[in-house]
């Protein structure tokens, strides 16, 4: 007769042992290629870089700023113009690429995947940027304008009315997205892709 007792301990430690297995260093490699246009992006990267130093990430690239919003548990303003580089407010991490004149005022040590990111580039480009895959879990600051992304298969022709479906009364009525370096409202979320 077997000891049900080990033999359940047994069972658990094969099960923690396959979990293990699965969960460390299996991370999903892929490149996110980002088509940027001359001007200020709004980009959503899923990867997290394979050397997370903004200089190496943009090292050779038509890029030279880049920005990310660390979002408070608190309300913030709304910049209604990404040109205004209210950048020194608290909250907004900064990379300047070297040759500008900004450059020692860089506060962004760190390109993370599963983060939004408002990116500057000199002229039209391509973007290609490798690493493991992640999406972290969304932090939002409800009553409140929140800079982030969300991955959607491209051409899928999903509207933010679908999108946003599941979470009626959270996410709020006004939705804006960068177009031509420009914040629009998104008037009818139910046909907008």
């Amino acid at each position: 007769m077997v000891n049900a007792t080990s033999s359940f301990a047994q069972t658990r430690l094969v099960i923690l042992a396959l979990l293990l297995s699965f969960s460390v260093g299996s991370a999903a490699e892929r490149t996110h290629r980002l088509s940027l246009k001359a001007g200020w992006n709004a980009v959503s990267l899923e990867v997290d870089p394979s050397d997370p130093e903004p200089s190496a990430v943009f090292d050779g690239t038509k890029v030279d700023v880049v920005a990310r919003y660390f979002t408070p548990r608190t309300v913030v303003r709304f910049i209604s113009d990404p040109a205004e580089q209210a950048w020194n407010e608290p909250g907004w991490g900064v990379w300047y690429a070297p040759d500008r004149a900004e450059a020692f005022l860089t506060t962004l040590h760190a390109i993370h995947g599963g983060s939004a990111y408002l990116i500057h580039a000199r002229q039209d480009c391509i973007l290609d940027i490798a690493g493991a895959v992640n999406f972290r879990r969304l932090q939002w600051t409800v009553d409140s304008f929140n800079l982030t992304g969300f991955p959607v298969e491209a051409g899928s022709n999903l509207t933010f009315g679908k999108f946003f479906a599941g979470a009626s009364g959270r996410i709020g009525t006004r939705i804006y997205r960068l177009v031509g370096g420009s914040w629009q409202k998104i008037i009818d979320p139910a046909t907008t892709v």
